[in-house]
């Protein structure tokens, strides 16, 4: 496991970007994976747990989706059910594609 040192500045403090939470966690998000049997196992049954697709047409998550979609970003990221040349707002992809997950969700399952 990897240990990444960071500290809470004040706002009249900017540090570098690779001093910052963010870019920490891009970092990890862009790093190659090649999970274990068991963690792969553990994906798959998240993604059949999830329920976000079939909460596109719902009030609530049309309204997040046409939110995103008003943030058009070259480079941004994707959103659940549009093509992936389709990309948005990572802020706003995040709040619309999280919607559409917790939409149906009732707390059926722990994530342990």
């Amino acid at each position: 496991m990897k240990a990444h040192l960071l500290r809470v500045y004040p706002s009249r403090e900017t540090p570098p970007r690779e001093q910052q939470l963010a870019w920490h966690l891009a970092r990890l998000a862009a790093e190659p994976l090649f999970p274990e049997a068991p963690v792969a196992e553990m994906v798959v049954n998240r993604l059949i747990d999830d329920v976000a697709v079939a909460a596109l047409n719902r009030r609530p998550v049309v309204s997040a989706r046409m939110q995103a979609l008003a943030h058009p970003r070259p480079g941004g990221a994707t959103l659940l059910g549009y093509a992936p040349d389709r990309r948005v707002s990572a802020e706003w992809a995040g709040w619309a594609n999280n919607v559409a997950v917790r939409e149906l969700d009732f707390h059926d399952t722990s994530l342990r």
